[in-house]
């Protein structure tokens, strides 16, 4: 077996409750969480920005250029399955396009994200799969070497192993450690309530400078105390 090759098949999913309850929370409090960590970098982006995914990763590291790998991925991922294509940053072709979605639509994927381009773009914002992509271009790619499946990657500047959780929202993209996943969906829940507290206060015409105790980290670096005039 060449060198690259590794195939692997079966990997611990989280329950269909956990997935739930991510899909309900944004990338933006999972983040917060987490020490402001774990999204992808600016340039992962939905093809259309209503685009919402959660699930576990299924890994995909294709060859540059060559996308076989992607079609035995879409043989052997389970429904609500996200594919993670590690594409090395590679982007003179897309290991990905409208046929492909289309078939892991109909297999019950959740989605995909990868950190090259993808190809058929207004094809796949008429079906609504849900893509998450460095770009587009036309040109596609051969299918002659096998590369590896469910092996540990990395995408967008972060390290994603087999069942990590993903979610995606219009903000991007934002990986859960699957050991994290049960606290970070706790904390987040947590965070979003006290935001909602937050939100009454400002409509109420409070300022967040004051709500979030600003006036204290301005004393610790030493700024002069100041009152309005």
């Amino acid at each position: 077996m060449n060198e690259m090759s590794l195939i692997v098949r079966q990997f611990e999913r989280p329950t269909a409750e956990t997935i739930a309850a991510l899909s309900e929370l944004p990338t933006t409090a999972l983040s917060d969480v987490m020490g402001h960590k774990g999204g992808m970098e600016a340039a992962i982006q939905p093809i259309v920005p209503t685009m919402r995914m959660a699930g576990p990763a299924f890994t995909i590291k294709p060859y540059p250029a060559d996308n076989l790998i992607v079609h035995l991925a879409l043989k052997f991922a389970k429904p609500g399955d996200i594919l993670v294509l590690d594409a090395g940053g590679y982007g003179s072709a897309a290991h990905w396009g409208e046929l492909t979605s289309r078939s892991a639509q109909t297999r019950g994927l959740a989605g995909l994200v990868t950190d090259g381009p993808v190809r058929d773009r207004l094809d796949i914002a008429e079906l609504g799969f849900p893509v998450f992509s460095r770009g587009y271009v036309p040109t596609g790619t051969v299918k002659a070497t096998l590369g590896r499946l469910n092996g540990p990657v990395a995408c967008g500047g972060l390290s994603v192993a087999p069942g990590d959780l993903v979610v995606g929202d219009a903000d991007g993209i934002v990986v859960v450690p699957k050991d994290l996943v049960e606290s970070v969906i706790a904390a987040a829940t947590t965070l979003l309530d006290h935001e909602r507290i937050l939100r009454d206060k400002v409509i109420a015409g409070e300022a967040l400078f004051d709500l979030l105790g600003l006036k204290d980290v301005m004393d610790r670096l030493g700024v002069d105390s100041f009152e309005e005039s």
